[in-house]
């Protein structure tokens, strides 16, 4: 494999990108706060399936999810056999459980589905187990091992990343083994499925340092633009970049990062708002308000109940990180 360092382009278009990152007063945000809410808020009751799960998470990451229990406590009732959007129903109630029994008796009905061997939403589970930090070896260790062992790229991926949370050296040898493979994503012969996930999963777990954030950075900007893992490679090297403004690969990614968002589907479109918003070092509300406001109306051709809500979270969040 070809180790030559990747450096970054001339640092160009700077007073654009700053311009865009921060472009309204802290003191203004009281009005845009409100629309928010009620924006997630319509979309939880308005919509069904995946797209209200997701709804229902904003509201409860950006501490806004009162109406979100009674709401998903009904859709257990008529859809607690759907598979496998049962699967979304338990994970938002897991998320509201008052206490720590409430809370195992939901994450047991999605640990069961994924302890089925024959069972048609495995895969659901076990991502959704990985996504509120359980690790299904605390239910069985055959049958978690038997799933890493398992020719189904997605339910082998995102069993490795689940066993992370049961122990913390379970933990950084994930860490470690997630950030290597997607490093050496073509000397590992992975598919575009298997770097999603382990893009996305990686995502969820640290902040690189600067040499990571560096080696990460040029890995996603020398990715083609035709390949289908461009953006996930991207969104990643965003969201755990510890670089400056300033600094050339930032604005590489920035800039890389705005010209997908233009041309990209709905996954797409979500990750990079999700990356802007995760971003620690960078302030973005004004970029993410002109989203915001592009992606909000219900009567628009081409409109999109789900990039609504995640551009709407993402704006949320960074006005409440940028306090």
């Amino acid at each position: 494999m070809n180790k030559q360092r990747l450096w970054a382009r001339p640092l160009i278009c700077l007073s654009i990108c700053l311009g865009t990152m921060s472009c309204i007063p802290k003191n203004d945000h009281a009005q845009t706060i409100e629309n928010c809410i009620a924006d997630l808020n319509d979309i939880l009751h308005a919509e069904q399936g995946w797209i209200k799960v997701h709804a229902a998470e904003y509201l409860l990451w950006t501490g806004n999810g009162d109406a979100v229990k009674p709401v998903f406590l009904e859709e257990e009732k008529k859809y607690g056999h759907s598979i496998p959007y049962r699967i979304g129903i338990w994970r938002v109630l897991a998320q509201t459980a008052s206490d720590s029994t409430e809370r195992t008796y939901w994450i047991t009905k999605i640990a069961n589905a994924f302890l089925d061997e024959q069972g048609p939403d495995r895969i659901h589970a076990v991502e959704s187990m990985a996504k509120l930090q359980i690790s299904p070896l605390s239910f069985s260790k055959t049958i978690t091992e038997k799933a890493v062992s398992s020719k189904d790229e997605n339910l082998s991926t995102y069993t490795k990343w689940s066993m992370a949370y049961y122990a913390a050296a379970n933990y950084k040898q994930t860490q470690q083994a997630l950030l290597d493979n997607i490093l050496h994503r073509q000397e590992y012969n992975l598919s575009p499925a298997q770097i999603r996930i382990m893009a996305f999963a990686l995502k969820q777990m640290l902040q690189l340092g600067i040499r990571d954030s560096e080696t990460m950075a040029q890995s996603a900007l020398h990715e083609k633009d035709t390949s289908a893992v461009k953006q996930d490679l991207l969104a990643l090297a965003y969201s755990v970049s510890t670089f400056d403004v300033t600094a050339p690969l930032a604005v590489a990614l920035y800039e890389s990062l705005i010209r997908h968002y233009k041309t990209g589907g709905t996954r797409e479109k979500i990750l990079i708002l999700r990356a802007l918003a995760d971003n620690k070092i960078h302030n973005h509300t004004g970029q993410l308000l002109d989203f915001y406001h592009r992606e909000k109306q219900p009567g628009d051709a081409g409109y999109n109940p789900d990039v609504h809500a995640a551009a709407t979270y993402a704006l949320l969040k960074s006005i409440n990180t940028n306090k």
